[in-house]
């Protein structure tokens, strides 16, 4: 049986420290400390995972984030996914049956 894991996005992203990096792919966007670490235990421990962003969902690592936003889960922000998004993204990104 595989397991899907996901991570937290975080909050410092690659537009903090590069303001013209432009789009990137998810895996290369966040870049704070708790996210980091985050994903190299995904990496190392399994075979699917994803990252959870308030505004974008649900992310595949290779997913492309077009730029700076600042939405938070733990703020009432308008742009926060809602939960029939995400349920959405589950079927969609058939995350409800990781190989």
């Amino acid at each position: 049986m595989n397991t899907l894991c996901i991570i937290p996005c975080g909050n410092k992203k690659i537009w903090d420290k590069q303001e013209d990096a432009g789009p990137v792919a998810a895996s290369e966007a966040y870049i704070g400390t708790l996210h980091r670490l985050c994903a190299m235990y995904a990496e190392r421990f399994f075979d699917h995972w994803v990252i959870l962003s308030a505004k974008h969902g649900f992310l595949f690592p290779d997913d492309v984030v077009d730029g700076p936003y600042d939405v938070s889960f733990s703020h009432t922000h308008s742009g926060v996914i809602t939960l029939d998004q995400l349920t959405e993204q589950v079927h969609e990104k058939k995350l409800d049956s990781v190989p």
